[in-house]
């Protein structure tokens, strides 16, 4: 897009656990209330807020919220089978 001089930008937007009410519903149902007062946990509004941000400054990537999402990220660049193993254990 730079090289054409166009004024468009793109930002990937990764977002973690969003505390909404169907999340924290499920949370309930499977006794992982617990993980719902994790400080990693983002409100909606502030999720909404940091696709906002991103978008106006052109950022070129967003991770809410940024500490875990970031690390959890990353991780595949550096470590690809323990990424995928994790991913692999959290949906079986």
């Amino acid at each position: 897009m730079i090289m054409r001089k166009s004024n468009i930008s793109i930002t990937i937007c990764t977002i973690g656990m969003i505390a909404t009410e169907n999340v924290l519903t499920l949370l309930k149902e499977l006794g992982l209330e617990v993980a719902a007062k994790f400080p990693q946990v983002g409100t909606p509004s502030d999720a909404a807020m940091a696709i906002i941000k991103g978008g106006a400054q052109r950022m070129s990537d967003v991770e809410f919220p940024r500490t875990l999402t970031f690390a959890f990220t990353n991780l595949y660049h550096f470590i690809p089978e323990m990424y995928c193993a994790i991913i692999r254990y959290i949906w079986s």
